[in-house]
């Protein structure tokens, strides 16, 4: 049952009309329209869309900092990298070498010298500081420190 309420559905959404347009009116004009039986009048249909300006000096790696392992490499937002010892320093901010892979691809491939922190959209924004006791745990690990939230890399403010 649910199935086919699901086919009718889908069904009808892709043999829909076009998106009609109701054009500017007072009320005296559609008073006027509806004696006359013209209604039709007030509808277009939209022919396309309008452009969506973008801009060609944004570039997601320009916005990102690069994670690599010598083979392969990813992209988190700057600001995600919360911690970097001295001894991983060289596999941030390198050049892209290699494969690009997915975060959590990423992160599965170097669990050795990637850790990540879940972190608040509050702590994320600035809102609520990391824990004090964290930040100095992390400065005793071996361990790039990646702050993320639900599984995936977001930017901290600090």
């Amino acid at each position: 049952m649910k199935a086919s309420i699901l086919w009718i559905a889908l069904a009808a959404t892709s043999f829909a009309e076009p998106l009609v347009v109701v054009a500017p009116t007072t009320a005296q004009e559609l008073s006027e329209k509806q004696q006359s039986g013209s209604l039709s009048s007030l509808s277009q249909t939209v022919i396309s869309e309008a452009p969506v300006p973008r801009a060609s000096s944004q570039s997601i790696v320009a916005q990102s900092e690069i994670l690599h392992d010598g083979v392969h490499w990813t992209l988190v937002p700057k600001g995600a990298v919360l911690f970097v010892p001295e001894r991983k320093s060289l596999h941030v901010g390198a050049r892209p070498v290699g494969t690009l892979l997915q975060w959590r691809d990423f992160l599965a491939k170097n669990p050795a010298w990637i850790s990540t922190h879940e972190t608040s959209f509050a702590q994320a924004c600035g809102d609520s500081p990391l824990p004090e006791a964290t930040v100095e745990h992390w400065k005793k690990q071996d361990c790039v420190i990646v702050a993320v939230h639900q599984g995936g890399p977001i930017s901290v403010a600090r």
